[in-house]
């Protein structure tokens, strides 16, 4: 016969194991709320760092290659590093469009972004909105146009040079607002540091820097060049 001190001390253990097993309870709870907490604050903390990333991220990037001019196959080219915001890289172009008119059928020339970010701060952007028209074949006419209204190379204006183009101004913004040029335009970055750029625009006749861009020491150099 279970005496009752022993009844008692059952009893106590239940009630302690009991009280055990709440506390227990509390605090699983307590340890899954925190981390509920904790991982909400990651997943803001990633979504407001990665927010532009997303956004526009419906454009369809076709990855076409930028056009070039003149004679593709030729062993002759001429790199342009320029800045779609630079007030000498458009008195420039009007000098490389008489080139490419007299020598198109000889020499290869080829475009390369080169924004000074820190003296043109639309530079970029308008480097990103040409890569954008070359989706819709429309590359070197975007950029005679934005050396022509250089005053305003803002996303409105870059825009109006798209749609003044033909190019549909809901795709265009589509492309410029996603961001996918960006990496072109940091290669083209890339490629001129390589190559030891201090300014814009600058020439290359394969890869020797054209010393001077008036129209007479260019056409010399590649005449000089074209001797070989």
């Amino acid at each position: 016969m279970v005496s009752e001190e022993k009844r008692e001390k059952w009893k106590q253990a239940r009630t302690e194991r009991s009280i055990e097993s709440s506390s227990l309870s509390r605090k699983r709870k307590i340890k899954i709320a925190a981390y509920g907490i904790i991982g909400l604050i990651i997943f803001s903390l990633l979504f407001f760092t990665y927010a532009d990333s997303f956004k526009g991220n419906d454009y369809i990037n076709p990855g076409i290659q930028r056009e070039v001019l003149g004679n593709k196959d030729s062993k002759i080219i001429v790199k342009e590093f320029s800045d779609l915001q630079c007030p000498a890289c458009a008195s420039a172009s009007l000098t490389f469009e008489k080139i490419i008119s007299e020598y198109d059928d000889i020499v290869r020339f080829e475009f390369y972004h080169y924004p000074l970010r820190g003296l043109h701060p639309q530079a970029f952007l308008a480097a990103q909105g040409a890569e954008c028209a070359n989706d819709f074949g429309k590359f070197w006419q975007f950029v005679d146009l934005a050396y022509k209204n250089q005053d305003n190379l803002k996303k409105d204006g870059l825009t109006e040079i798209a749609a003044g183009l033909g190019i549909n101004a809901g795709e265009f913004e589509k492309c410029l607002d996603s961001g996918a040029k960006k990496s072109i335009i940091e290669r083209d970055i890339i490629s001129g540091n390589k190559l030891g750029i201090q300014g814009t625009p600058t020439f290359y006749i394969n890869d020797k820097e054209l010393e001077s861009w008036n129209y007479i020491d260019f056409r010399e150099a590649l005449d000089n060049e074209l001797a070989k």
